[in-house]
């Protein structure tokens, strides 16, 4: 959770971690002043990098530039003390291109 002080293991599985729920968190769009049954389902997956990776590689795509970034464009693990924050990656950038 984004309130946490230190890290505690979630259960969260990086390599297959799916879920399947309504709303968004307030800091994102917030529940749009509707009630839960008139909100579309929205699913979650996490994607390892590796298997982004090797989807491009798979798909006849040259990877060029590959990159992680600790940057925060959100207020996220906002309790953690800022030199543990600026150890976890939280975004990547990749360039590819497909050869013609």
């Amino acid at each position: 959770m984004d309130d946490t002080r230190e890290f505690v293991f979630s259960g969260f599985n990086y390599f297959s971690h799916i879920e399947k729920s309504k709303g968004w968190s307030s800091n994102y769009i917030g529940d749009l002043d509707l009630p839960k049954d008139h909100l579309s389902p929205k699913f979650e997956r996490a994607w390892p990098l590796g298997v982004i990776f090797q989807a491009i590689r798979d798909a006849g795509s040259v990877v060029e530039k590959l990159c992680e970034h600790n940057e925060r464009y959100y207020p996220n693990f906002q309790n953690l003390k800022l030199e543990i924050r600026q150890l976890l990656p939280i975004a990547f950038s990749l360039l590819a291109v497909k050869p013609q």
